[in-house]
């Protein structure tokens, strides 16, 4: 069952950052565009998900230094 709990934190972790990566595009793009209307917006949602990844990293890594599976 441990397995399990490490697969499924590493598709947290990555599903996070693949959130933050788009997001960051997001923003870059509004920056290139010249969209400052949304760059209030843009920049908190990034902020966010910078956090959230955070989290998702530290729970799958605190998993891994409680528990061992195969690795």
């Amino acid at each position: 069952m441990e397995c399990w709990e490490r697969i499924r934190l590493a598709r947290e972790y990555f599903s996070a950052l693949d959130a933050e990566q788009r997001i960051g595009w997001a923003l870059t793009l509004l920056i290139e565009g010249d969209r400052p209307e949304l760059m209030k917006v843009g920049t908190q949602q990034l902020e966010v998900a910078i956090e959230e990844t955070y989290a998702t990293w530290h729970a799958f890594n605190e998993h891994l230094s409680s528990h061992r599976c195969g690795g």
